[in-house]
């Protein structure tokens, strides 16, 4: 993988926004970031989705990306689908991501090269946020 160049720190791992919704069988987890990167956990009638908003754009319908978690920890890319919005992505396995991300701890999402070494840079986005509310067991 591509070494990461760009960073942003958040400090406060207090600030999640919940917000229950009884009529839809509905519960959302939100962390905005200053950079832009929003990152969205959603309970629908039983349906877990997690949701990253402001990544940069791309073309197609796929996606990798990675999220370490906790210092020191392991790095995991994986494939992505690709929003009518060309700068969301929707977790294919929400549930193991979901799973890592409540392991608490700094948080990195890593938007990697292309295989090929083309286009942007790789970019990272750290945070010491810890997992939503709604995934915390």
């Amino acid at each position: 993988m591509a070494t990461p160049t760009a960073a942003w720190s958040q400090d406060d791992a207090s600030d999640w926004v919940l917000t229950r919704l009884p009529e839809a069988k509905t519960v959302v987890a939100t962390i905005s970031f200053t950079n832009g990167l929003h990152l969205v956990s959603r309970c629908q009638d039983g349906v877990y989705d997690l949701i990253v908003q402001g990544l940069p754009e791309v073309r197609g319908v796929k996606r990798e990306l990675a999220f370490q978690v906790g210092e020191g920890g392991e790095s995991k890319t994986s494939v992505w689908s690709v929003g009518t919005s060309q700068s969301v992505a929707f977790s294919r396995i929400p549930a193991q991501v979901a799973r890592d991300l409540a392991a608490g701890g700094e948080l990195q999402i890593i938007v990697p090269r292309n295989k090929k070494g083309a286009g942007a840079p790789a970019t990272s986005w750290t945070s010491s946020r810890r997992a939503p509310p709604s995934s915390r067991r």
